[in-house]
């Protein structure tokens, strides 16, 4: 299984509360975003990158 596929069978499950995702990824494909974006119990989706210099000039680059 995927993190998709767990993802599907996750949200089947009936919750009693709110439940909060965040997806923590390395990757930068456009297509894996705009997936996530589909899921309204995603709150983020926070890419992990090698180096703290890269990570930042990554961030500003997506604001």
């Amino acid at each position: 299984m995927d993190r998709w596929q767990i993802l599907g069978e996750f949200i089947k499950i009936e919750a009693h509360k709110t439940v909060t995702i965040y997806i923590v990824t390395s990757s930068i494909d456009p297509v894996d975003l705009n997936r996530a974006k589909r899921y309204d119990n995603i709150t983020n989706y926070i890419i992990k990158y090698p180096t703290v210099a890269y990570s930042f000039r990554q961030f500003k680059i997506l604001l």
